[in-house]
């Protein structure tokens, strides 16, 4: 188990790549803390994980909201007297052409999408930096790096901006033995994807080479790899998990 013993906090934890990250990291020996806004759906989520024979608790936050990041980081700090992992997974989407897109749907998916990860980030390193130890990955999209589908110009942004934030954070934290790196995810089967009418799921299906949807499982297996002690040597990196769809 390479993540034994370790502390992992994943917002966005209790469905989607969130709580299949959280199952993995379980697997692998972590202890998880799962975050997202509603508290019912955390505890649901730990109770699964308590079921697997995993520990994890649930802590409430909007992620957006410095003041309770703050709180959230210091709560999960007290209880285990450590955090050696971050996940940032919480994210939304708000489809609308750029021509229609209203100010209120731009803004709420940068807030969440992106400054969202920068208030973990920027909150989480006050804890990691003392420690001269932590594993920072953002999970981000492959919206990030050819843009979006028709739709999406807000959630393309957001994603690209978490790339060049992923990098700048790699940059600063690599002094204190903190990386930071994000997954640009392809077409996966998750709550989000499950929004797409069936139709566009297809068409955009057929242009990609490995002709499937991705299953969560196999994020899932890659992030426990990057915030392992065997990518020690990997920072500041987008690794692509796509189907082939972005070479």
């Amino acid at each position: 188990m390479f993540l034994d013993g370790k502390i992992a906090v994943i917002t966005g934890g209790s469905q989607g790549f969130g709580f299949t990250m959280a199952e993995e990291f379980v697997k692998e020996g972590s202890t998880v803390v799962i975050v997202n806004r509603t508290k019912e759906k955390g505890v649901e989520a730990v109770e699964k994980i308590k079921q697997m024979g995993g520990q994890a608790v649930a802590i409430p936050c909007d992620t957006c909201e410095m003041d309770q990041v703050k709180e959230m980081v210091l709560e999960a700090k007290e209880m285990f007297g450590k955090i050696d992992i971050f996940i940032n997974n919480a994210g939304i989407i708000k489809p609308m052409m750029i021509y229609k897109m209203t100010k209120e749907a731009w803004d709420e998916v940068l807030r969440i999408n992106l400054t969202g990860y920068f208030n973990c980030i920027r909150c989480v390193s006050e804890v990691m930096i003392p420690q001269n130890y932590g594993r920072i990955l953002n999970i981000s999209s492959v919206a990030g790096q050819r843009g979006g589908t028709p739709g999406q110009a807000n959630y393309a942004a957001a994603k690209a901006g978490v790339h060049g934030l992923t990098k700048s954070a790699a940059k600063e934290l690599a002094r204190y033995n903190i990386t930071v790196n994000a997954i640009a995810a392809g077409l996966f089967k998750t709550p989000m994807s499950d929004k797409i009418p069936e139709d566009l799921k297809q068409k955009a299906i057929e242009e990609i080479p490995l002709k499937r949807m991705g299953d969560p499982w196999e994020l899932a297996k890659l992030a426990a790899f990057l915030v392992s002690d065997n990518a020690g040597y990997i920072t500041g990196q987008i690794m692509g998990i796509n189907g082939g769809i972005f070479m």
